[in-house]
């Protein structure tokens, strides 16, 4: 008899109905100074809790003072060197006068006279301007003519990333990437299409540096979905960490807090994660 009741007594434990009634074994606590970096990516969670508070609810009885103030500006730099800008501008083959243009622009571009190149350029989208496939090449060329000018410069020490010379340079970069990238995104032209991550994640960040917050968000909306139909990651992180400042700027923390915490976990890198944490403590 005493056989059967144990028995019955240990189907009953086995039994789902009991095992959901017991109580989940605690996680051990892991201890941040030692813990690895994946331990920490698998176990963090970000609690989204930013309704406003009463000002005067309990909170310490011990003297506490706090200042509010905004999340301070995140830098974004242009991605100037990871790619050879001069392989970019790719040769045209064939006769007629399009390709004469290309290539005479081409070789000025090539012996550093890129005052020239962009002459000869923009005088070819002009004459082609019917042509979308061929604008958007023109287009591309001219765009990586002027972020090689602003690098040359800066390189030198001819200017300051500020200055209005420089500037100038950049916006002209700015103009001919949307018009490759985003204007002109359909027309068919691998050679051009196989750079748009590059191309709109600079575009991104000269809108950012002019606080074109809006324009930003929609060059880093395009480069995710440009990324995502190229099956490829670069800038992927970068991407989401320019949605999350245009999210900040528009007081909307939650949705920044799910770009961070996307970014973080989608490509996991010790380095950006730790800025963007950082960035999730300025917001909390």
């Amino acid at each position: 008899m005493r056989v059967v009741l144990l028995m019955a007594f240990l189907s009953i434990l086995e039994s789902p109905a009991f095992a959901k009634a017991r109580p989940e074994p605690r996680e051990k606590e892991i201890n941040l100074a030692t813990a690895s970096f994946k331990e920490i990516i698998d176990r963090y969670v970000f609690i989204a809790d930013f309704n406003q508070k009463p000002a005067e609810r309990p909170v310490t009885t011990e003297y506490m003072w706090k200042y509010p103030f905004k999340p301070g500006p995140v830098k974004f730099e242009l991605d100037l060197n990871t790619q050879d800008m001069r392989k970019m501008v790719y040769q045209i083959k064939g006769g007629g006068p399009k390709t004469e243009i290309f290539n005479i622009g081409r070789v000025a571009f090539m012996e550093g006279d890129y005052d020239r190149a962009h002459e000869v350029w923009l005088q070819g989208r002009q004459a082609f301007k019917d042509d979308a496939v061929t604008n958007r090449a023109f287009e591309f060329f001219l765009g990586i003519n002027a972020l090689t000018i602003y690098k040359t410069r800066l390189d030198a020490g001819k200017g300051q990333a500020g200055d209005e010379d420089s500037k100038k340079y950049l916006q002209r970069a700015g103009y001919f990437l949307a018009a490759a990238f985003i204007l002109r995104k359909d027309a068919k032209e691998e050679r051009v299409s196989e750079h748009a991550a590059w191309g709109l994640y600079n575009l991104a960040v000269i809108y950012y540096k002019f606080d074109r917050i809006p324009s930003a968000y929609g060059a880093a909306t395009e480069g995710l979905s440009a990324l995502l139909s190229q099956g490829k990651t670069s800038h992927r992180t970068h991407f989401r960490q320019l949605l999350a400042e245009a999210h900040i700027r528009n007081q909307d923390l939650i949705s920044a807090i799910q770009e961070l915490d996307t970014a973080i976990r989608q490509d996991p890198d010790p380095r950006e994660a730790a800025r963007m944490f950082n960035r999730a403590a300025d917001i909390y």
